[in-house]
């Protein structure tokens, strides 16, 4: 095979990166692609194309340290070879270079295995192993409001649950850590880079209306995360009638989606607040002058404590959970409560056990 070919070739497991070789593929999107590496190592390997979004990634990944957060090991870049280069911000016409940053590996599962581990055995955590979880993502929060870094795209994918458990059983016995990971969306709270960010299931109303945000959308999709591991469902099914059908552009099902997702946080959360209407970009794409969905007729109020006595939730528990989301799903952001605030909470105080010891993660990845 000749160079010239394999340099098109995308890295994979055996070859060496940056002095790392490469081991199995821990998973891969739409951005970049991670391997274990040895000595217990992750190296995620991003894309050519996002080279700009490498160095934001970098830069503000590196200014987070938190037992809550997967620290940054190194980073550098190198070319389609695996090699490691000196480079600028802007690299040269035509020079193929990608952002390779290596990382501590995780002992565990992302989040989204655990929800999908309870959805199938049909049971759901216990309120100590959500309360635990909900701690630490929390935690990981008021990190980053301290460093004005907003991660902009929370879910349980980029949970990472540190616990040797293999079964439902051993996670609930076993103490645990959860990790936020993957800041290639994050941003600096005065350097937005996007008026529309989150995953749509996860989005707050102000990012679908193209309103300014702050660091309280990071606290409506932690809220929206930490429902869907209590319930093994989304807190916001958006679904679209024309994508089902095939018969619409993609831009005509976004929006479609997009009112569809509005009118199903006001059945949750009450009427949209006229300020936030007044703020949003995209707002008249949706409302009408007198605050109403244009397309989308006006659902039947289904409020949380409604939802979770529908998936049979004992009072006591529906009550305690019920009481630490809502003032987090607030649909006008000032009105959320905040990261460090949440910590303090009555149900966080009442079933998160004692957070596992700090783990201090030394630069040989001890």
């Amino acid at each position: 095979m000749s160079g010239g070919v394999r340099l098109c070739k995308s890295m994979e497991a055996g070859d060496v990166c940056g002095g790392h070789k490469l081991q199995a593929e821990l998973g891969s999107g739409y951005f970049s692609t991670v391997f274990a590496a040895h000595p217990d190592l992750a190296v995620k390997i991003q894309r050519s194309k996002y080279w700009d979004e490498g160095w934001d990634e970098a830069r503000l990944w590196e200014r987070l340290q938190s037992t809550n957060i997967v620290r940054l090991h190194e980073h550098f870049v190198a070319d389609l070879s695996g090699k490691r280069v000196a480079a600028k911000r802007r690299p040269k016409p035509k020079q193929l270079l990608r952002h390779v940053f290596v990382m501590p590996a995780v002992r565990g599962r992302d989040l989204m295995h655990w929800v999908d581990a309870y959805a199938e055995a049909r049971r759901r955590p216990p309120l100590r192993l959500v309360a635990a979880v909900a701690r630490d993502l929390f935690r990981a929060l008021v990190v980053l409001q301290e460093a004005n870094v907003l991660h902009t795209d929370i879910k349980p994918e980029n949970i990472l649950v540190e616990s040797s458990a293999t079964t439902l059983d051993e996670l609930e016995e076993q103490p645990l850590t959860a990790m936020l990971t993957d800041f290639g969306c994050a941003c600096d709270d005065w350097e937005k880079v996007s008026d529309s960010v989150c995953t749509r299931q996860y989005q707050p109303p102000e990012s679908i209306l193209c309103a300014d945000y702050t660091f309280s959308l990071d606290v409506w999709s932690a809220a929206c995360t930490v429902f869907e591991f209590a319930t093994t469902q989304l807190l916001f099914d958006v679904r679209s009638a024309s994508a089902c059908s095939g018969d619409s552009h993609d831009d005509e099902v976004a929006d479609e989606l997009d009112e569809h997702h509005l009118s199903l946080m006001q059945s949750l959360c009450g009427e949209m607040p006229k300020r936030l209407i007044s703020k949003g970009q995209r707002s008249r794409d949706f409302y009408s002058a007198r605050g109403r969905l244009r397309k989308v007729a006006a659902r039947e109020r289904r409020p949380l404590p409604t939802q979770f006595a529908a998936l049979g939730w004992p009072p006591a528990e529906s009550a305690a959970l019920c009481g630490f989301l809502l003032p987090l799903l607030q649909l006008a952001p000032s009105s959320r409560q905040g990261a460090r605030e949440t910590l303090d909470s009555a149900f966080l105080q009442a079933f998160a056990p004692p957070p596992c010891p700090g783990r201090v993660i030394t630069e040989s990845g001890e």
